[in-house]
C-alpha cells in the first residue's frame, strides 16, 4: 500500500449521511454504481476495502467463487454506503436474493431482447411436453437444450406462463 493509500486517506472519501449511510465521494463504476478505489495497486469497491479497514475481511480481493461467504453486502441497499454497520458477509447467490427482495434488482423472467423463447412459444412448448413428444424433439424444434424443455415442463421457468409451479 502506497503512502497515499491509507485508512485515513480512504475515509476521507466518506461522508457521513444523515440516514446512517456513509456514502463514496470518490468515482464510481457507472452503470453498477458501487464505489470504486484504487487500493493495492488495483481498483476494488470501497464498500469492500470499508469491510478490509473495519476487519469484516480479511482480503480486499474479490472473493474466489460464487459459493464464498466473503462476499460484501449491503442491508441498507446503498451501493455507495461503506458504513461497516450497513454491510455483511454472504455468498453471490445471497447477494441476488437480497436484490430481489428488496426490488434493487428485478429477477430473470420472460421475454428480453437476447431470449430465444417467448410466451407465445413457451406456450406451444408446454403443450407439446404433455401430449407425448420428447423433450429432445421439442428441443430441436426450437433451438434450445433439453434442460430448457424440462425446465418449463415443471415450472422452473416461464412458470409465469404456464402457471405451472415446480414442487421439490
Amino acid at each position: 500500500m502506497s503512502a497515499k493509500h491509507t485508512p485515513e486517506s480512504f475515509w476521507t472519501k466518506v461522508k457521513k449521511q444523515p440516514n446512517g449511510c456513509w456514502n463514496w465521494q470518490g468515482c464510481t463504476n457507472t452503470p453498477n454504481g458501487y464505489g470504486l478505489v484504487r487500493w493495492d495497486r488495483k481498483q476494488r469497491c470501497a464498500h469492500r476495502v470499508a469491510a478490509y479497514l473495519s476487519g469484516l475481511v480479511t482480503s480486499v480481493s474479490a472473493p474466489k467463487s460464487a459459493q464464498d461467504k466473503t462476499h460484501v453486502l449491503h442491508n441498507c441497499d446503498n451501493k455507495l454506503c461503506c458504513n461497516p454497520a450497513h454491510l455483511y458477509l454472504g455468498n453471490f447467490s445471497d447477494n441476488l436474493r437480497d436484490a430481489y427482495k428488496t426490488g434493487v434488482k428485478k429477477p430473470p423472467c420472460g421475454e428480453r431482447a437476447t431470449s430465444k423463447l417467448n410466451e407465445m412459444t413457451v406456450k406451444q412448448i408446454f403443450k407439446k411436453c404433455f401430449e407425448g413428444h420428447t423433450l429432445a424433439s421439442i428441443a430441436d424444434a426450437y433451438g434450445v437444450s433439453t434442460a430448457m424443455i424440462a425446465h418449463i415442463k415443471h415450472g422452473r421457468k416461464w412458470s409465469h406462463v404456464t402457471n405451472k409451479r415446480y414442487i421439490r
